[in-house]
């Protein structure tokens, strides 16, 4: 298996690129230091010219600085104008030689170095590159340009691989007629020929290019770490070298006499219909094996769908698009298309989807996280709104990048509905029902102040009893519109920076009427008096409910105490009472809603939410709430709320 993050390849790349470096200061140095051998592998053969191997450094130099471009910036912008200066170079080489050849002209731009003569007799223009050689500069000139400038392009990219492609074959050509003795393979008239050495480099200089970006255009597929890649890795050195050795025995076998021209070829020809046959059964089994495992997942995920069809849920699968590839039972039951016709539609606009947020952060969220959650409004094809949580989980491949959008939608209208309906029969509690309560309070204090005469004893313990009873359903239904905002989130906030000295103060303030009836004694102690954040009548809300409870469990002549001090970064605001204590089986139960928990199991009346609704606050403040407590010496109710 290839790494899936092409590293190999890099490597690969690398060595083509110091391979051509070496070749080309390998000829330079026999240049300039006169070893025929380094110039020419034979004397029988062309050998390389200055100019060449000056193309095949610059070549070398110019993958090597390629694949420096992927450092971090300010190094990336030095190799990035190296490569340019080398494919510059290399493309005003191999023009100026093609325009000699082209015109019939003499530059001079083989003798700037050294003096050079071809070691073939009767070429044209001695000591000049061969055409082929300076086209393959211009070619691989431009290909580093591109590469240089667009490296992410996947059109640039085709470009270069295109052209890295044609040296390759070039270089192989010529090779192949070295080896046969073809020469017009690899001399164009009487020009001067491609080098031995010359051909060999093309070849690395293409393996080079090809390796830069192996994951795009046409190296993908060779590249790719499936089985598809891994067959094509292994059919390539078969299909180039079982033609290259069968010709070249048909060729030895016809010069020592064995058969004639004729007869080798037709030997050659069976050979290599045997050698394709044989490869061509190879690649097939190598894909029946294939076809086996993807007919397995094909069946595994026929089987994952039919099991996804079961659930009533509305499961949808989305290009990043938004284009629908998957479409199951329960999403053509709760939207009423059929599968034939949801699949290749764009989701929101098949179901005109209404979204919490713009689709585009949306879809940033889950490409960021891999999920979201939420709720959306769709409709039905009869046009009915569908209110739906909404779950969406991205699908990535084997390199981590994002394919394709997992939705799962359940249909929570039902749940909405009744929702609403809560709401509105909140609301009629509150304008049907604290309305004429409000007016029989008023109404009993009248009687009780006596407004309309004198009443007897008998009348006024009535009057008092209604009096308290009205007062006491006006706390409950306070209390339940509050739990019920809190629940909802619709419970707004006036923060602003508050003293707890000044918080304390005015709750005592407002509660010393309900202390003096008990006959117990309000104490604050201000330990810190640092700034919080908060809502003030919310804060007087928790305090004022803590300090009744506490003077209602206190016994005459005895004293509640309200205390502030640090904890953190956060204030705490302690009541502290001297009453009989609460039983530790009972503290869980405290701050529950309608749970009414006596000390020494007495209750001491009120609507069991006031609690619950002191935890709410605070923690919609960013606080908490608790109790330290023991049977038969007190209790201590706190909260907390973090600093300014």
């Amino acid at each position: 298996m290839i790494d899936t993050d092409f590293a190999i390849y890099k490597r690969i790349s690398f060595l083509s690129g110091i391979a051509a470096l070496i070749i080309g200061i390998a000829v330079i140095l026999g240049w300039l230091a006169k070893i025929p051998i380094l110039i020419c592998l034979n004397t029988a053969w062309e050998g390389m010219k200055f100019n060449s191997a000056l193309g095949f450094v610059l070549e070398g130099a110019g993958i090597l600085f390629l694949l420096g471009c992927d450092q971090p910036a300010p190094k990336s912008s030095f190799y990035r104008w190296a490569v340019r200066t080398c494919a510059m170079a290399l493309f005003l080489i191999g023009g100026m030689t093609a325009i000699e050849y082209m015109f019939g002209i003499n530059l001079h731009i083989d003798e700037l170095f050294v003096q050079q003569k071809s070691s073939v007799v009767g070429v044209a223009a001695e000591g000049r590159m061969s055409p082929l050689t300076a086209f393959m500069q211009i070619n691989y000139g431009i290909a580093i340009w591109v590469l240089s400038n667009t490296r992410e392009k996947v059109w640039a990219i085709t470009i270069a691989q295109c052209f890295a492609f044609i040296g390759g074959v070039l270089g192989l050509l010529a090779l192949i007629g070295y080896l046969l003795h073809a020469e017009e393979l690899y001399a164009l008239g009487h020009t001067t020929a491609i080098a031995v050495h010359t051909a060999f480099g093309f070849m690395i200089v293409s393996i080079g290019l090809l390796f830069l970006q192996p994951q795009l255009a046409l190296m993908r597929t060779f590249a790719s770490p499936t089985k598809t890649g891994q067959i094509l890795r292994n059919f390539v050195p078969l299909a180039i070298g079982a033609p290259i050795l069968l010709g070249w025995l048909r060729l030895k076998g016809q010069q020592i006499g064995l058969y004639n021209f004729e007869t080798g070829l037709a030997l050659m020809v069976t050979f290599c219909i045997v050698a394709l046959e044989t490869g061509i059964f190879w690649i097939t089994r190598k894909f029946q094996a294939v076809e086996l495992v993807l007919s397995q997942r094909e069946e595994q995920l026929q089987e994952q769908a039919q099991l996804l069809n079961l659930t009533h849920d509305a499961i949808m699968v989305r290009q990043l698009d938004g284009k629908i590839v998957f479409w199951n039972s329960g999403a053509e039951k709760m939207y009423g298309y059929l599968q034939s016709e949801a699949m290749g539609k764009l989701a929101h606009e098949l179901l005109k989807t209404k979204f919490p947020i713009r689709l585009e952060d949306i879809k940033s969220i889950a490409l960021e996280t891999g999920r979201w959650e939420g709720e959306l409004i769709h409709h039905a094809k009869n046009e009915a709104p569908v209110i739906v949580a909404s779950r969406w989980s991205v699908k990535k491949n084997e390199d981590g990048g994002p394919v394709a959008i997992l939705e799962i939608n359940n249909d929570i209208s039902a749940v909405k509905e009744a929702e609403q309906q809560v709401s509105d029969f909140y609301s009629t509690v509150s304008h049907e029902l604290r309305t004429p309560l409000t007016s029989m309070k008023g109404v009993f204090s009248l009687l009780a102040g006596g407004r309309v005469g004198e009443l007897s004893e008998r009348a006024t313990s009535l009057v008092n009893m209604g009096r308290g009873e009205t007062e006491r359903l006006i706390r409950l239904i306070n209390d339940i519109l509050d739990i019920q905002k809190l629940e909802a989130g619709r419970l707004e906030l006036n923060l602003e920076n508050i003293e707890p000295k000044q918080l304390v103060e005015q709750t005592i303030a407002a509660v010393t009427g309900f202390a003096e009836q008990y006959q117990v004694q309000l104490i604050a102690e201000i330990g810190d008096n640092q700034l919080i954040r908060g809502d003030t009548d919310r804060l007087m809300q928790i305090l004022t409910n803590l300090i009744s409870n506490a003077i209602k469990f206190s016994d005459a002549g005895q004293a509640v105490t309200v205390i502030t001090s640090a904890n953190g970064k956060a204030i705490r605001f302690s009541v502290v009472d001297r009453g009989p204590g609460i039983d530790a089986r009972n503290v869980p139960k405290l701050f529950r809603m309608f749970q009414q928990v006596g000390s020494a199991n007495e209750s001491k009346g009120g609507t069991g939410l006031g609690l619950a609704i002191c935890k709410s606050l605070a923690e919609q403040h960013g606080g908490s709430v608790g109790i330290d407590t023991e049977l038969g010496k007190g209790s201590t109710f706190w909260f907390e709320i973090p600093c300014a």
